[in-house]
C-alpha cells in the first residue's frame, strides 16, 4: 500500500468515525491518566504507611495515610469506571 492511499484511508476514517467522538475519547484519555496517577500514588503511599504506622508507631499518620489511600482508590475506581463507560459508548 502506498503512502498516498494510506493517508487517504486514515483521513476518511478520522472524518467518518473519530471526529464525532473526539470529545469523549479525550475525556477517556484524561480519565485514564487519573487512573495511572492514582495507581502510582497508591504504591507510593503504601511504603510510608507500613514504615510510619507499624514500625515507628506514629499516631498522627495513622489516620492521614489510610485516608489518602482511600481517596486514591476511590479516584482510581471512579475514573476507571467513567473512562470505560465513555469508550464503550464510542465503540457502540
Amino acid at each position: 500500500m502506498k503512502f498516498d492511499e494510506l493517508k487517504f484511508i486514515l483521513k476518511r476514517m478520522y472524518r467518518e468515525y473519530v471526529k464525532k467522538h473526539i470529545k469523549k475519547i479525550l475525556i477517556s484519555l484524561a480519565l485514564s491518566l487519573v487512573v495511572a496517577t492514582s495507581t502510582s500514588s497508591i504504591a507510593w503511599l503504601l511504603d510510608p504507611a507500613v514504615k510510619k504506622i507499624f514500625i515507628d508507631k506514629d499516631q498522627t499518620l495513622a489516620w492521614l495515610i489510610p485516608l489518602a489511600i482511600i481517596v486514591a482508590f476511590a479516584s482510581k475506581g471512579l475514573s476507571l469506571y467513567f473512562a470505560r463507560l465513555n469508550i464503550m459508548r464510542v465503540g457502540q
